[in-house]
């Protein structure tokens, strides 16, 4: 009875498996059949090395004639001859007549 049993377990599982395997079998079919047919001509033929171009392109200067726009530098305060760095903590009794110029 064991036996028997068993046997029918498994027909059922065998019969269970080549459903599945039927259904992967479409689902893999179907898949394949999408992706030719979503292959447009675009991109079967073949490409240009270049880029396209945009449209807005003509309108532009060539590269060497376009006008660099001038990078602006930050415009630096000098510092208050009042205040001290806080980092500086030496410099702040050295004065500036005392400082010697490295001979050039």
């Amino acid at each position: 009875e064991d036996i028997a049993d068993l046997v029918t377990a498994l027909r059922s599982t065998n019969e269970t498996l080549k459903q599945q395997d039927l259904r992967i079998t479409a689902l893999e079919e179907s898949i394949r059949s999408k992706r030719s047919i979503s292959r447009s001509p675009r991109q079967t033929r073949p490409r240009s090395k270049t880029p396209p171009r945009r449209p807005d392109t003509h309108n532009r200067c060539p590269a060497l004639e376009r006008l660099q726009q001038p990078t602006k530098k930050r415009d630096l305060t000098a510092p208050r001859e009042d205040k001290v760095s806080p980092s500086k903590k030496g410099k702040a009794t050295e004065r500036p007549e005392q400082r010697r110029r490295s001979p050039q």
